[in-house]
């Protein structure tokens, strides 16, 4: 499965700023004005695939002087100085390309399977995690695939030392022999039934609230896998916070019966 963005492609943008390096005309401005150009077609497409994305490396210090040179006639440094520019910026896209199409791979592997994010408070309530019966719980014929984001993690982390320390302890040592300590990489749990952690590559951008980014992370899958995604919570408000985003979403422990598939 490959992205198919409104926006150019990150490679085509690379070779585009590839090219330009290359071809440098004799108008600086007009050179200046090309490649600032490029800058904001980089930053519409990275905008489309990632919810939160730094984009400050686009805006180097050499950038800036650049800017600040665009009125300047005559400065015989403006053609190496964009080429050096073009160049960095060109190697580091080629690598987020490769990224992006390492995701889109990942979520094209099961085409028809349900994609789940597991919030925290299912594996610290009601049934311990490796005992949850998923087919039960979501009852679908297509494969089940379980994603677990980097943030759940973090907050099982944060709980060993809290009120919840023996069952975080118990949840996170089932979740690590079940993927086999492997990151982004779904393990079979049987009858159809896959598990995966989910860490991205890359800085990342961190919230306070961890509804929202757990949030975001849905809408990241979303966009890779062309797929809608379900939230499997405890949790009323992230059920409404999730149906509210457009995700479906299953809610248990008010009402084990109580399903809600209404994005």
């Amino acid at each position: 499965m490959s992205v198919k963005p409104e926006e150019a492609q990150p490679r085509d943008l690379a070779n585009e700023v590839d090219q330009l390096s290359q071809g440098l005309p004799n108008d600086d401005t007009n050179l200046i004005n090309r490649y600032i150009g490029w800058v904001s077609s980089v930053q519409r497409m990275l905008r489309h695939y990632y919810v939160s994305t730094d984009l400050t490396r686009l805006h180097t210090t050499r950038y800036w002087h650049l800017h600040d040179l665009m009125h300047v006639q005559g400065s015989r440094r403006i053609p190496e100085m964009v080429r050096d520019e073009a160049e960095v910026q060109c190697d580091w896209l080629k690598r987020e390309a490769d990224d992006l199409q390492q995701r889109a791979d990942r979520f094209g592997e099961y085409p028809t399977a349900m994609l789940v994010i597991v919030d925290t408070n299912i594996f610290l309530h009601g049934e311990l995690f490796d005992q949850i019966p998923w087919r039960a719980w979501l009852p679908v014929k297509e494969p089940i695939q379980l994603i677990v984001p980097i943030r759940v993690i973090d907050e099982l982390d944060s709980q060993k030392f809290r009120g919840e320390k023996p069952r975080a302890r118990k949840a996170l040592r089932a979740l690590l022999q079940m993927t086999d300590e492997r990151p982004n990489v779904a393990a079979s749990m049987g009858d159809g039934v896959t598990i995966e952690t989910y860490v991205p590559s890359g800085p990342r951008q961190e919230m306070a609230s961890g509804d929202t980014e757990i949030l975001d992370t849905c809408e990241e899958i979303r966009t890779f896998s062309g797929r809608n995604v379900t939230v499997l919570t405890r949790d009323v408000g992230m059920d409404l916070r999730a149906r509210n985003a457009g995700f479906l979403a299953v809610l248990k422990g008010l009402d084990d019966s109580r399903e809600t598939t209404d994005g």
